[in-house]
């Protein structure tokens, strides 16, 4: 599994599995970036892994990139497709395509929305929708009826039109 930070994962009975956390999500130099793609392919080839499964778009291009000319099948996730799909300056496109072409030649991508799986779709991928990042209504349902009439809303994540700050912004009203 590829990911960045350095969370330890639970054991799975009967399942051996690394958890590779080498990247650094903040990093976008290019000599950062080979750093990090020549370091992973050194890992994964001493492991010799049966599948790479990656999350993050940095995470999810290097193994894309190392898996097209390795042995290994990949499963790339898809959790949001984050600031190269939002930016607009050249480099942004750049990557986007590269991301796109590179990611999409993979063994399978997993998205949780309709606009990814298109996207990945239209690129020729062996894509899985799973409708998930979201909070079940009918599980999760207040309590009790409040007292007040005041409602508070918390939000977590960036601050950018793409994860529904217009639509948060409309609800206050």
């Amino acid at each position: 599994v590829m990911a960045p930070g350095s969370g330890v994962a639970e054991p799975i009975k009967g399942v051996q599995y690394a958890l590779l956390s080498l990247f650094d999500p903040e990093s976008r130099s290019p000599f950062h970036v080979i750093k990090e793609v020549g370091e992973a392919g050194r890992m994964l080839k001493k492991l010799e892994p049966d599948v790479v499964v990656s999350f993050t778009p940095k995470a999810n291009l290097i193994s894309s990139w190392l898996g097209l000319r390795s042995n290994w099948k990949t499963m790339t996730v898809i959790t949001g497709l984050g600031w190269m799909f939002t930016d607009t300056p050249w480099p942004y496109s750049f990557f986007r395509k590269l991301f796109l072409k590179v990611v999409s030649r993979g063994d399978r991508v997993v998205v949780q929305n309709m606009a990814d799986y298109k996207l990945f779709i239209g690129e020729g991928a062996s894509v899985k929708l799973i409708h998930g990042s979201g909070v079940d209504t009918e599980r999760f349902k207040p309590l009790h009826e409040r007292d007040h009439k005041l409602t508070a809303l918390t939000f977590i994540g960036r601050c950018i039109i793409e994860k529904g700050i217009g639509d948060m912004i409309h609800l206050a009203d």
